[in-house]
């Protein structure tokens, strides 16, 4: 059954912060809104060289925030613990719902992101556990060896 949390105390007072399915889904959509508008700006400069003089521009780049369980949880006050442990309670069916929606729309708002270049595509892999596998299979192949000490150590290694 697992430890029974304690409520997250608002740091800024009032009432421990709880939610009801409704009430998830509704303030994800607000992480989402505020994400959205809140948009990271920052400074990137480029330089190089024209003819024999070097140059440098300095542009304003703005960029989308990556909307993520993670940043909905900060967003909220929550822990993952409280979020992993949310499933459990009396209405651990109805938040399973809410969170798988949650779930698939971070991951998909990240590919996207990934995919139309806002966002390096092996990082947003990472983060989503995906992985380019690729298997090797094929014929077996001859080694040559020098002596008998380097034919020892290669059948040694069959076992591994």
């Amino acid at each position: 059954m697992g430890i029974p949390l304690k409520p997250f105390i608002n740091p800024l007072g009032g009432r421990p912060l709880h939610f009801t399915p409704k009430q998830l889904a509704e303030k994800f959509g607000e992480y989402v809104e505020w994400s959205e508008k809140n948009v990271m700006t920052f400074e990137e400069e480029k330089s190089g060289y024209v003819g024999k003089s070097s140059m440098a521009e300095t542009k304003i780049v703005t960029k989308h925030r990556l909307i993520s369980v993670g940043g909905f949880l900060v967003y909220i006050g929550k822990t993952q613990r409280w979020w992993v442990e949310l499933s459990s309670g009396k209405q651990g069916e109805k938040f399973s719902i809410v969170k798988a929606h949650i779930t698939a729309y971070c991951e998909d708002y990240q590919k996207e992101l990934a995919a139309s270049g806002h966002y390096n595509a092996n990082i947003i892999s990472r983060l989503l556990g995906l992985a380019d596998k690729k298997e090797l299979t094929g014929e077996s192949i001859n080694i040559i060896v020098n002596s008998q000490e380097e034919k020892e150590k290669l059948e040694g290694m069959k076992d591994l």
